[in-house]
């Protein structure tokens, strides 16, 4: 339905996607009909819910919002449909949680219109508790956003979130719509193929509240699939990165990686010594460009680390085998970034630092050691940032939040 008080003004399409949240979808839809901005279509899409989602839409709302069904195919499958059947001049994702400030329509329309070679519009987001109650704290990292060229932010994890974000069609019509082989960080995926190619805009002010409630998924979800997804998401940008984006090559490539070494993480527990040190010397084999080599040391420390304690009891692989795994690190990965001396290194180094960190003092000596004789800058340059990262408070880096939020 459109609401055309003013046909002058381009048409605005609201998806909003809904999954069994009858209770929370209807704060959602009052906050699009609140909007200051008057030409705007709400298009709600159920995806297979089996609450009191339609009659709570159908007999609230009657044509002041269109209302489609479908089978569950989730959040992807859902904004497809909602693309699909608006007819707007530029489209804006609503979670069925989260709320919209009065004035966001209109300000970031504004906004795209002042700057109209960006592909998207974004903004801060405030937290809101579980009544939908602003907390006054800025949402994660969207409040450090920027207009221009956004794809090291977001390869950084700076938050942009599907609820705060307008989309002209015409972005929609050259990047595609969201991958529907993708059941979690679809929207990680759109943006990245957004900002391959195109800047955004930004607006600093929190025009978005993100309800926090325990229905929500967590940033931190350890499923396998998150990780399976991470990955595929970042094999396909590689594959299409622009030869005018090669600089960001090393990081898609450290993304990758860390996609996969957690989802090898995650399945330490079944595998032996030997299944697990094929498969990571698999992943470093397949990687185009190997820059980050203390980061990537690290988060082989951590894999280690974790397949020791799933051990039943724990165990710590035996020094002939990391000796074989820190040789077999080096063989793959030297001359992509670093030479092979100096990951070998850097392999011993992080390992001496992990076990530092759980007391296991002798292998930790014998580890920094080798580090040492292999390449002295190298250990010392892994020990120094190992220290500077405890010292900010920083965590491993396997266990860092994902992209996006689900």
């Amino acid at each position: 339905m459109t609401n055309s008080h003013a046909t002058n003004l381009p048409l605005v399409t609201v998806v909003i996607p809904t999954y069994n949240r009858a209770h929370l979808v209807t704060e959602a839809i009052e906050s699009a009909l609140g909007q200051t901005y008057p030409n705007l279509e709400i298009i709600v899409v159920n995806d297979g819910s089996s609450d009191e989602t339609e009659r709570v839409v159908t007999e609230g709302y009657g044509d002041r919002v269109t209302y489609v069904r479908q089978e569950n195919r989730g959040l992807a499958g859902a904004r497809n449909t909602g693309i699909r059947a608006g007819h707007g001049d530029y489209f804006a994702f609503h979670d069925d949680d989260d709320l919209w400030v009065s004035s966001k329509l209109e300000k970031q329309l504004a906004q795209l219109q002042a700057h109209p070679e960006c592909a998207l519009a974004y903004c801060a987001c405030l937290e809101a508790d579980t009544e939908g109650r602003s907390t006054g704290r800025l949402y994660l990292h969207s409040g450090k956003g920027r207009t221009g060229d956004n794809l090291g932010l977001l390869l950084k994890r700076t938050g942009i979130l599907p609820s705060s974000v307008v989309v002209p069609k015409w972005c929609l019509e050259r990047i595609g719509l969201f991958d529907e082989q993708l059941r979690v960080c679809e929207d990680t995926d759109f943006f990245l193929r957004v900002y391959l190619r195109h800047p955004a805009a930004y607006l600093r002010e929190p025009l978005v509240l993100m309800r926090t409630h325990g229905e929500q998924k967590s940033r931190t979800d350890p499923k396998l699939r998150n990780f399976q997804a991470h990955a595929h998401i970042m094999s396909k940008a590689l594959e299409i990165l622009p030869p005018e984006r090669e600089r960001f090559r090393p990081l898609l490539v450290r993304e990758l990686i860390w996609a996969k070494l957690r989802g090898l993480q995650m399945r330490a527990e079944g595998l032996a010594w030997a299944d697990l040190a094929g498969e990571l010397i698999e992943i470093i084999r397949s990687a185009q460009d190997l820059r980050y080599l203390h980061r990537i040391c690290g988060w082989v420390a951590d894999l280690v680390a974790a397949w020791s304690r799933a051990q039943n009891p724990p165990a710590l692989p035996s020094g002939e085998q990391v000796t074989c795994l820190a040789r077999a690190i080096a063989a793959e990965a030297g001359g992509r970034g670093h030479s092979r001396q100096a990951w070998q290194a850097g392999v011993y180094a992080a390992l001496a630092m992990s076990w530092l960190g759980r007391g296991t003092l002798g292998r930790a000596a014998g580890a920094g050691a080798r580090a040492k004789l292999t390449h002295l800058p190298v250990a010392l340059a892994h020990f120094a940032w190992e220290v500077i990262r405890a010292a900010r408070g920083r965590q491993g880096g396997l266990a860092r939040p994902r992209l996006s939020r689900q």
